[in-house]
């Protein structure tokens, strides 16, 4: 985290100074970057916390509830009730007197003692679903990571093209001055002049369409970082190929199966459903519980007769309820669980044949990326020495303007799929990583 505040500062430094500011930065600083400024991983931190929270609501809802209470009643005034044990002029004896003033306190407790480990399990549960949302964090941070390189490396395929066109473009002018100057001596014609300016100007109609998808994806990468929308960035491409690890497809099925943060949680929210059902059956056995009250009430119901003055009494005992109807009620919710429990076990087996699919694509398309470049390296060359020939044949007027365009428009295009393939197989290799839960 200290790491990820120093980069954000230096660039936000760099743009303060140079208001527009052109930054250079490479692929390890941009991952952290949009890692700390993302706001899906923040809300997914956040479902975290709150997975944290409830755990410890889970352990207070165990906890014996104790209560204190106190109360104060005005009585209206009754006749007391006296009784003549001894004949007159003997007082009788008041047997019910006439307390108007009536207060008590009351400190209670209630602590469940058996409730078909229902508290427990749920305890456990969430103690699971704490662990599925740390995962839930790390398959945020793997999907940053990917969304970051895919941008990384579409800008820097941008920047390969812009760089192809540029030497096309000086190349095409080249031709231009040519075929003009071969014109003067009679020996082209105004239609060959035609057909260069042409090829200039559909290469300038190209620069102009890969500045505009620069400056769209420049603007997205910013957004992305969550640097200033006018921040122009750089990419720094020392670091830009990675060290490809080879393995065959089994290894990369194996560690996927593994490694996929994803595949976890999903596997422990199973262990939840499962949970769920035995949750549900606890509510067939009876529900065991333990009581108690301190009471100091002024006048004390228990003591006889009632007397104007605090006394205290206490009572203790344990009971239990069995809801009977619940027996037949219950059957039904027990059957949701399970069917909750069987589609979350099926979920975790179609994820499972999901990654695998994954895998074995982009395996295929990794190696055939590899092969690509191989046949693209041929191309450029082929195209190279058929421009070389088309020019020296033009020059001796063995051949005619329009041979020597499409010789320098193969040229263009070869070099193009060329870079094009270079940076597919790069990302070919990230998308193989990261189907394989290797994307760290």
């Amino acid at each position: 985290m200290k790491k990820i505040r120093i980069v954000r500062f230096a660039i936000l430094f760099i743009i303060s100074l140079n208001g527009q500011a052109q930054t250079n930065i490479n692929l390890r600083d941009a991952i952290l970057l949009s890692m700390q400024n993302s706001k899906q991983l923040k809300i997914t931190m956040a479902k975290s916390e709150i997975a944290n929270m409830k755990e410890k609501e889970i352990i207070n809802l165990m906890l014996p509830r104790v209560s204190l209470g106190a109360e104060y009643r005005r009585l209206s005034n009754i006749e007391p009730y006296a009784i003549q044990f001894v004949p007159p002029p003997a007082p009788a004896t008041v047997l019910n007197a006439n307390i108007p003033n009536t207060s008590n306190f009351r400190l209670s407790f209630y602590e469940p003692l058996f409730t078909g480990l229902r508290g427990f399990t749920a305890l456990r549960s969430n103690q699971l679903l704490v662990e599925a949302a740390k995962l839930d964090i790390d398959k945020d941070k793997t999907e940053i990571y990917m969304n970051v390189v895919n941008t990384y490396y579409n800008m820097y395929k941008i920047m390969l093209s812009q760089t192809v066109l540029e030497e096309s473009h000086l190349m095409v002018e080249s031709r231009l001055k040519d075929v003009n100057a071969l014109k003067k001596n009679g020996m082209a014609t105004q239609n060959d002049v035609l057909k260069v300016e042409l090829q200039k100007s559909n290469i300038e109609l190209n620069q102009m369409e890969l500045m505009t998808n620069k400056a769209i994806a420049n603007f997205n990468f910013n957004i992305l970082l969550g640097l200033p929308d006018s921040t122009v960035l750089n990419i720094d491409t020392t670091e830009l190929y990675a060290t490809k690890e080879n393995g065959t497809l089994y290894d990369f099925l194996n560690d996927g199966l593994i490694n996929r943060s994803d595949l976890k949680a999903q596997e422990i929210r199973t262990q939840v459903a499962d949970n769920a059902v035995k949750i549900q059956k606890g509510n067939y056995y009876p529900q065991f519980y333990m009581s108690g009250n301190l009471l100091y009430a002024n006048p004390n119901q228990r003591i006889f007769p009632p007397e104007q003055k605090f006394n205290a009494t206490w009572d203790f005992g344990v009971g239990f309820t069995w809801d009977i109807t619940g027996l037949y009620i219950n059957k039904n919710l027990v059957n949701i669980a399970e069917q909750n429990a069987f589609m979350a076990k099926t979920g975790t087996d179609g994820m499972e044949d999901l990654i695998k699919i994954d895998i074995n694509q982009a395996f295929l398309i990794f190696n055939q990326s590899k092969e690509k470049i191989k046949l693209n390296e041929k191309a450029v060359a082929q195209s190279k020495e058929n421009q070389r020939m088309a020019t020296s044949k033009f020059k001796n007027q063995l051949a005619i303007i329009s041979e020597v365009l499409e010789a320098d428009l193969m040229v263009i295009q070869s070099e193009m799929n060329l870079t094009n393939a270079k940076i597919d197989a790069e990302l070919a290799y990230y998308r193989l990583l990261r189907y394989s839960g290797k994307l760290k």
